[in-house]
């Protein structure tokens, strides 16, 4: 690129963080947007905070004085392992920690800018205007209003994937990624997949080690300690749109996450095995399984982000199609007028979640259709024609 290019590149970036650094600043922006700010409330500081001040988070939550003293909803459903991630954090007082959160996750917006732009994108001006409609996206501002982990997590699988051949800098995304489960067993599949045993191995002697120190430091049962927070998590309301929330408690656990866990596998090797796989479609082919198959709300929609930066330079004119779905998604899946005494009251529905499941996989369908390998076949199922006629598929009007 030439300098002229930089140039401009350099400035829309400093005009696209002075645009958003106005809006954070703004609470009477903010509440209209999204109806709280800044809250901190999913930051997880409670427990991390909690720690420090000798006291057991778990012991907290299931009793009667979770109300006062975790704040919000830091409820402890995260890794043992985020409790000591987030110890800087829990250091200080509530109000200062939840801007030193805003600001590293502002930090994170910025890198993931540069990141996609060498990645994804050569058009300097094209790829600016759709970062500035990822930041304006409710997702986006849900995220930082709350706290929520869904920034650290993309830049973590996004780091992982692009340093791969770096062990410790793709290790440092492969292990922040899985602070929350949720996000982590797709990329845990292609850790496997790809015998990175070093990873595999690393992470789980740091979450032994670091399930140890806290088991030992509140005199607790290790064993007790780790499906804690999967209890936890079960207890909190279900996504918007994933199969985990689209089966809920039918068919009753186990089996519904055997189901879960399977189904994603499935995805998993489809993708890896009947598709082009290259850096670009790694992270998105992660991004989107994660969201659609893992329970997830709509800050996490934040996930479509590498999708529609591929979509918007698509030659194939069904992404127009696509590119609806996920403006969707990020501009009114959840609005005031969806919630429940509104207009519409559909929010949290099963057909509704259902209805934002298939809208997902119609996003996997494009990907997989855009990036299948010739002479494939699913379950005996020859793929050749289903390719041919995407390829050749032609809108009726102009766009």
């Amino acid at each position: 690129m030439n300098t002229k290019n930089n140039n401009f590149f350099f400035n829309s970036f400093l005009f696209l963080i002075l645009i958003f650094l106005y809006y954070l600043v703004s609470e009477n922006y903010l509440v209209f947007y999204v109806g709280r700010y800044f809250d901190g409330c999913d930051m997880m500081w409670s427990p991390s905070s909690l720690y420090l001040q000798n006291i057991n988070v778990f012991d907290i939550y299931f009793s009667e004085l979770k109300d006062n003293y975790i704040h919000c909803s830091n409820y402890p459903s995260y890794s043992i392992s985020n409790i000591f991630f987030m110890l800087p954090f829990g250091a200080f007082e509530l109000d200062l920690a939840k801007k030193l959160w805003l600001a590293f996750n502002i930090v994170l917006i910025a890198h993931l800018y540069f990141i996609y732009k060498s990645f994804f994108s050569q058009n300097a001006f094209g790829y600016t205007l759709i970062y500035l409609i990822f930041l304006f996206s409710k997702p986006m501002i849900f995220t930082l209003a709350i706290g929520q982990y869904g920034i650290l997590a993309l830049w973590g699988i996004t780091i992982c994937i692009i340093y791969e051949k770096n062990k410790l800098v793709s290790f440092a995304g492969y292990f922040l990624s899985g602070l929350k489960y949720t996000f982590f067993p797709i990329i845990f599949f292609y850790s496997f997949y790809k015998k990175n045993f070093f990873l595999i191995l690393l992470f789980i002697f740091i979450n032994i080690f670091a399930l140890s120190a806290f088991s030992f430091k509140f005199d607790s049962s290790i064993i007790t300690n780790f499906f804690n927070p999967l209890i936890v998590g079960s207890q909190q309301g279900g996504g918007g749109g994933d199969l985990m929330s689209v089966l809920g408690n039918h068919p009753t656990f186990p089996f519904n996450y055997i189901i879960i866990l399977a189904t994603s596998f499935f995805y998993f090797i489809i993708f890896w095995t009947k598709t082009y796989n290259n850096t670009e479609n790694r992270i998105i082919y992660i991004s989107l399984i994660t969201i659609t198959i893992f329970r997830h709300h709509i800050y996490d929609a934040i996930f479509l982000m590498p999708m529609f930066i591929y979509l918007c330079k698509s030659k194939n004119k069904l992404k127009f199609f696509m590119i609806i779905i996920i403006l969707y998604f990020w501009f009114v899946y959840h609005s005031n007028f969806l919630e429940e005494g509104s207009l519409i009251p559909v929010m949290y529905t099963k057909g509704f979640r259902i209805f934002n499941f298939i809208l997902l996989n119609f996003l996997l369908i494009f990907i997989f259709l855009d990036n299948l390998k010739p002479n494939q076949s699913i379950l005996k199922f020859k793929t050749d024609r289903l390719k041919r006629k995407f390829n050749n598929y032609d809108i009726k009007f102009k766009l």
